[in-house]
């Protein structure tokens, strides 16, 4: 549940996971689409956006529910529990069974098939719900590509991720950036460190959150980010990534960066082209906007 799946569809015939789902509060659609009304599988296809399901596919998964959840083409994981090694002509068979299933399933829907021990699948969800894998990593270099086409690309794959992956970006960039604004200390940024530091800062403002608590947390980043760097270019974008999510920034933090007129101050950088008071304006905008959010 940490995954905060869109939805499960299990082959289970026990009740396992309706009870766990009513007795820790989740607020779930339960569906059985063999024992149901046809017109109610319909109707619960046609709603799965609105909130996670639980479908019961009682040992098959209808067509239906396959083009919904498979089409288009994209990346799904099933997870096998591993057989007994035990050298047996039904093993064997089995085991080729499984291999031209899984590359069945590969070719037809896009999904892998990962086979593993039984013990070993709660680690692996575990580390699923808080490490970048290898391909969520390609995808944050990608937003800061020298292409830009490249990077408008990446900016809306970065948007398509489920909760956890953007929390899980979200936290990535963030560690990205400010380990490295800790490692310049106080030299001037390159061109090129500019660039990569102010493309990601930007495509934090780009991810689209939905949990609360995340939205929040973003805003501090944001703030740290600004705090913690000298180059107008990173501020501006940082500040730009704000706006849009003003009802969730600290206010007094902001009107204390202010005060300090840490802002007039900030160094400009040769290849910055802007007017010199614009990271100030916008500031003073995004305090606008703020008190606008609180009174209203």
């Amino acid at each position: 549940m940490a995954l905060h799946p869109k939805g499960i569809i299990t082959v289970n015939v026990d009740k396992f996971h309706e009870t766990f789902l009513n007795n820790n509060g989740y607020a779930w659609t339960i569906h059985d689409p063999i024992n149901g009304e046809e017109s109610e599988t319909i109707g619960i296809l046609s709603r799965l956006a609105e909130r996670p399901f639980l479908i019961k596919a009682h040992g098959t998964i209808g067509k239906k529910i396959v083009r919904k959840i498979g089409v288009p083409l994209q990346k799904h994981l099933t997870l096998q529990v591993a057989s007994n090694n035990c050298r047996t002509a039904k093993n064997r068979i089995g085991k080729a069974i499984n291999v031209d299933r899984a590359a069945r399933l590969e070719e037809r829907f896009g999904i892998i098939s990962l086979e593993m021990k039984a013990t070993e699948i709660p680690l692996l969800l575990e580390k699923a719900a808080s490490i970048p894998g290898s391909r969520l990593i390609k995808l944050i270099d990608e937003c800061i590509s020298c292409d830009i086409g490249i990077r408008k690309r990446a900016y809306l794959d970065v948007q398509l991720l489920g909760t956890v992956g953007k929390r899980i970006a979200m936290n990535y960039i963030y560690e990205k950036v400010v380990g490295k604004l800790r490692t310049i200390g106080s030299r001037r940024c390159r061109s090129r460190e500019i660039h990569d530091l102010s493309e990601l800062t930007y495509s934090l403002g780009s991810i689209g959150l939905r949990e609360p608590s995340d939205i929040r947390r973003l805003a501090d980043m944001l703030l740290d980010i600004t705090e913690n760097t000298r180059e107008c270019e990173i501020v501006a974008h940082a500040l730009w990534a704000l706006f849009s999510i003003a009802g969730y920034v600290d206010g007094g933090r902001l009107k204390g960066l202010r005060l300090s007129g840490y802002l007039k101050n900030l160094f400009e950088h040769r290849d910055f082209k802007a007017p010199k008071e614009r990271c100030s304006k916008y500031l003073d905008a995004l305090i606008a906007r703020v008190d606008a959010e609180e009174v209203s």
